[in-house]
C-alpha cells in the first residue's frame, strides 16, 4: 500500500497536480523523500515504471519554482488590491 501511495505521489509531482501542502512537506523532507524513492526503484527494478532520483529531483525543483513564482505574483496582486481599496469613488 505504501508503495502505491508513493507511486501516486510521484505521478502527481510529474503531472503538476500535487497540492501546495504536499509540496511544503516535500520541501521540508526532500532528502528523505528522494532516499525513499531510491529504495522503491531498487524494489521495482523496471526502467519504465521506476523514476530515477534525477528525474524526481528535476520534477520537484520545477514544482518548487512554480510555487515561488506563484507566491511572488500573489504578493503583487494583494498589493494591487490594497491600493485599489485606497482609491475613493469620485463623482461622475
Amino acid at each position: 500500500m505504501a508503495q502505491s501511495v508513493l507511486m501516486a505521489l510521484i505521478e502527481s509531482i510529474s503531472n503538476a497536480s500535487v497540492t501546495v501542502e504536499i509540496l511544503a512537506l516535500l520541501k521540508k523532507h526532500r532528502e528523505k523523500f528522494l532516499e525513499l524513492l531510491e529504495i522503491l526503484n531498487k524494489a521495482v527494478k523496471e526502467g519504465t515504471e521506476a523514476n530515477t532520483r534525477e528525474q524526481s529531483e528535476k520534477n520537484l525543483v520545477e514544482r518548487f519554482q512554480e510555487i515561488e513564482e506563484f507566491q511572488a505574483i500573489k504578493v503583487r496582486v494583494v498589493s494591487f488590491v490594497n491600493m485599489c481599496d485606497l482609491i475613493k469613488p469620485g463623482e461622475i
